[in-house]
């Protein structure tokens, strides 16, 4: 990918970024005392901003978004079976994380249709998430204790060919800009 785009989609994104480096889960996973009710939260924001980001890139009419989601980025589904995995309490308050997570979803909807270099944005953020969901895998699940794919499957998506999606993303990236 060519600087100039990375670095305007790392600036376009730097808030989004700094809210999920924020989390009690980063913060609990670098202190080594991982709570599951943490990871939990990280799940179910991840859930709510891959649903918005591939609701609205499925269905985008401008050919710059369209160029770029490709199905098999989804992470929806992995999310999923992590979430029936661990997620035990379905009627719990809402995290900080999560409310921000909900928010930013909601402003993602809401834009997508008049803002595809933002759209753009938010498929460059969570690809990124995927492809650093390898190297927390092994932290995760030993602070966890978890032994086998449940509670594992989104972070295994990293792992299962990540750096060769990470590399198509960003070239369908490089081509879409063409169109903005």
């Amino acid at each position: 990918m060519a600087a100039s785009t990375l670095e305007a989609l790392r600036a376009g994104t730097r808030a989004h970024r700094r809210s999920v480096e924020s989390t009690d889960f980063l913060a609990e996973l670098a202190a080594g005392r991982l709570s599951l009710a943490s990871y939990v939260s990280l799940l179910r924001s991840l859930r709510a901003l891959f649903a918005a980001a591939e609701g609205a890139a499925a269905v985008a009419a401008h050919p710059a978004v369209a160029a770029v989601f490709s199905p098999e980025d989804t992470a929806l589904a992995a999310l999923a079976a992590d979430l029936a995995a661990l997620d035990t309490v379905p009627h719990r308050i809402l995290s900080d994380a999560e409310l921000r997570a909900a928010a930013a979803a909601q402003d993602l909807r809401l834009a997508a249709p008049s803002a595809p270099l933002r759209s753009l944005g938010h498929l460059y953020v969570l690809a990124g998430a995927l492809r650093e969901g390898a190297a927390l895998r092994g932290q995760v699940a030993a602070a966890l204790g978890l032994a086998g794919p449940a509670g594992l499957a989104f972070l295994d998506l990293a792992g299962a060919g990540g750096a060769a999606r990470w590399r198509s993303l960003c070239a369908r990236l490089d081509l879409s800009l063409i169109h903005i």
